[in-house]
């Protein structure tokens, strides 16, 4: 595994570097593009099995995201991304604003044809649960018909007496209203367990858009602004000399876990080790190639910049948690996915931008 992980690191880390300081912002661009969509593809394959692990009518079969939720998410990312290339931060609000009213639209179909189930799932969930319903109604009729034939044999033997008919119609008709009742309990459990899972589904797709695409663009809208390929590299070095100041220090002197339910492995002490070796490495090439910054306000945005990272990832952390997996994907070995390798990244972006333009 760590020799994956050096491999992985000594192809990409050249070929990155290539591309910030020699490829245009045009190609940077279309290379967070490509990211986020791939991101976004393991979000939403986590929220499907988080989903899952909570349905409330389990099946054996995968449920998998809807392909209304893939196609609004998958196409805000492409127009997210370009929305920061072209430094328009109001039309990055107009396609989130966009997005939301997709999903709006999808939900008042779904609610206008409940026959197709649960928004979030694909059909086969509906057929699941079809299944379910006219298994439940064939257990209703075997026991109304053994009711039937229990009743029968009550007129049979005691046919002679004629008022016995009457209370066997009257039973009859009490078993006939309390199905009745007990349909009408369950049709109305169904559209309210429906109505939460429409609303997981969209609250989750509308996370997922701020989350990537939308934390993402902060990463374009700094590479395409003055000295921003620096700034982009300064940041990964940060991110990446927190995340192994922070590994190496809790290793070695770890003592008192930083949240535990969430990633038992990480301590305060290798927070404030991974916070301290960005700072050092924040400062230092600060010194060397970000001019308008002085020392002090570098080693604070460092500080600040590797807090966040270090957030991002217990952020990350708990999805994977919440979705019972390990690793977000599988596409960059020994690392696990995008989400697992930008995950702190993905924090850090925003807070870069913040002191790029409003601080510095």
């Amino acid at each position: 595994m760590l020799l994956k992980r050096w491999l992985t690191a000594i192809v990409l880390i050249p070929l990155l570097l290539l591309i910030l300081l020699q490829g245009s912002s045009l190609v940077f661009s279309v290379l967070v593009t490509v990211v986020s969509i791939i991101g976004m593809s393991e979000y939403l394959t986590i929220i499907s099995s988080k989903l899952n692990h909570q349905s409330a009518y389990p099946t054996t079969s995968k449920k998998t995201v809807s392909l209304k939720i893939k196609v609004v998410a998958y196409s805000s990312c492409p127009l997210i991304i370009a929305a920061a290339h072209m430094n328009s931060p109001a039309m990055i609000v107009s396609v989130i604003a966009f997005n939301v009213i997709c999903m709006a639209v999808a939900v008042l179909i779904e609610f206008g044809d409940k026959s197709h189930g649960n928004i979030m799932y694909s059909s086969g969930q509906t057929s699941s649960s079809s299944g379910q319903t006219s298994s439940s109604s064939g257990q209703t009729s075997s026991s109304s018909g053994q009711t039937s034939s229990s009743s029968g044999q009550t007129f049979s033997s005691l046919g002679q007496t004629s008022s016995l008919p009457g209370k066997t119609t009257s039973s009859l008709g009490n078993i006939s209203s309390s199905s009745s009742v007990k349909d009408t309990s369950l049709s109305s459990k169904k559209n309210v367990t429906m109505g939460h899972s429409v609303l997981n589904a969209v609250s989750a797709q509308i996370q997922g858009i701020i989350y990537l695409p939308l934390f993402f663009s902060f990463l374009v809208l700094i590479r395409c602004s003055e000295n921003g390929a620096h700034w982009i590299i300064w940041l990964w070095l940060i991110v990446g000399f927190s995340d192994t100041g922070a590994y190496y220090v809790g290793t070695y002197m770890g003592k008192t876990p930083l949240s535990p339910h969430i990633s038992p492995n990480k301590s305060v002490e290798g927070a404030i080790g991974g916070i301290a070796a960005a700072a050092f490495i924040g400062g230092l090439y600060s010194l060397i190639f970000i001019d308008n910054a002085s020392l002090p306000v570098s080693i604070l945005f460092s500080m600040v910049a590797a807090a966040a990272g270090q957030l991002g990832d217990l952020f990350e952390s708990s999805l994977k948690r919440a979705g019972a997996i390990k690793d977000s994907g599988t596409i960059l070995p020994g690392h696990g996915g995008i989400l697992d390798r930008f995950d702190g990244l993905l924090f850090a972006a925003p807070v870069a931008y913040i002191f790029k333009v409003f601080l510095l």
